[in-house]
């Protein structure tokens, strides 16, 4: 500790992406604050003290969370810091359909990941609007190459590449995905506009005459059940997935489930194959993605290679030779066919026309309180 405002960190080996992490995701709390409370997860509950142009009014369980503008923090609108509506309510609704139903009466002003369907609809309502903007959310599907759970039907590698060759993206995205006329279809597990993302090797093209070869020279000429598991709020979209791979062979049911139960199943190794969605915006570098995927217990692949780039990756400063190492993991990923990359998932706002959505200018997948204002909103203005 070298003062009120300043520390030192050793470190025992460089990291690339330290800078990032201390800019962005290092949390700062109050120290009496802290100690003032018996259980230090409950700071953000009983103890909620923060730096942001927002203080809270209240947070209740049931209730949700109120804050409230703080004046005396700077609102200058060429930065992040912007907190351009007086008074914003969090309400904790889980089910879409009273979602809608409160946006549809007035009791909410905007709701975020609205379904394709439902978006549409809602569109052509006079007093609602629908607005999409980039999200950096990548949609994807594992496969089970290592033959983690018990079904080891995704260690052959041609029923993977079958598994990829069945599903039209291009289809998928524009009649699935919400806004899907916006989102953007990787090359990868990793976006052009992502650090040291060079991929020369594309996921297998959309042939499904070609996976039904590959199925039956794996000995499944008359097909095989797989189970595609999904975290809730994407059961949609695998049902969707499901049904494009039943067309060549796959006997594919969907089985949904909620964040924690699948964290649980992911680490004991029971997913056979899984359709997910993760921030890549959360961080600028590739390594964030390779660190997701074949890190720890998240790992169905245990390709040697791949975590070797991902290690040596990391600590390499130099950006021309980072992604020379991440390049040939990269595709091999595509090559393996570890890793489905469907698309970006644009994030969805249905909204009262009162409301209207302001880009973020420092997060692509990291809604903010300052990302949202009246529709009469000017940058200078406090409505």
């Amino acid at each position: 500790m070298l003062g009120p405002y300043k520390i030192r960190i050793h470190s025992k080996r460089l990291n690339q992406g330290d800078l990032f992490r201390f800019a962005y995701s290092m949390r700062v709390m109050n120290k009496k604050a802290l100690e003032s409370i018996e259980n230090p997860l409950e700071y953000g509950r009983l103890a909620p003290i923060g730096t942001g142009p927002y203080k809270m009014v209240s947070i209740d369980k049931t209730k949700g969370v109120l804050v409230e503008r703080f004046d005396g923090y700077r609102n200058d609108p060429t930065v992040y810091a912007r907190a351009p509506v007086k008074r914003v309510q969090g309400i904790p609704m889980p089910d879409r359909q009273s979602q809608q139903a409160q946006l549809l009466t007035g009791g909410l002003d905007l709701i975020r990941n609205v379904q394709q369907d439902y978006a549409a609809e809602l569109a052509k309502l006079p007093n609602l609007a629908v607005t999409a903007s980039p999200s950096a959310f990548m949609l994807y599907v594992t496969l089970d190459a290592a033959g983690r759970s018990q079904n080891k039907v995704f260690k052959d590698e041609r029923v993977r590449n079958a598994f990829v060759m069945a599903i039209d993206r291009t289809s998928l995205v524009k009649n699935i995905i919400p806004a899907g006329d916006k989102a953007v279809m990787p090359d990868g597990i990793c976006f052009k506009t992502m650090l040291a993302c060079e991929i020369t090797k594309k996921p297998y093209a959309y042939n499904p005459t070609e996976a039904k070869k590959l199925l039956a020279d794996a000995g499944y000429a008359n097909g095989v059940d797989v189970t595609l598991y999904a975290h809730e709020p994407l059961a949609y979209i695998a049902t969707a997935i499901a049904g494009e791979v039943r067309k060549v062979g796959f006997r594919a049911s969907v089985e949904a489930m909620p964040l924690g139960l699948y964290v649980k199943k992911r680490g004991d190794g029971d997913l056979t194959s899984f359709v997910g969605a993760y921030p890549t915006g959360v961080g600028p570098d590739t390594s964030g993605m390779l660190s997701l995927f074949f890190g720890q217990d998240r790992d169905y692949w245990q390709n040697q290679m791949i975590s070797n780039a991902w290690t040596k990756g990391e600590s390499e400063l130099d950006l021309a030779k980072r992604t020379a190492l991440y390049t040939p993991a990269l595709n091999l990923i595509n090559e393996q066919a570890y890793i489905v990359p469907i698309s970006e998932m644009p994030m969805v706002w249905a909204h009262s026309k009162d409301v209207k959505i302001l880009p973020n200018p420092l997060s692509t997948s990291d809604p903010k309180l300052g990302d949202y204002a009246w529709a009469d909103y000017k940058p200078k203005d406090h409505n």
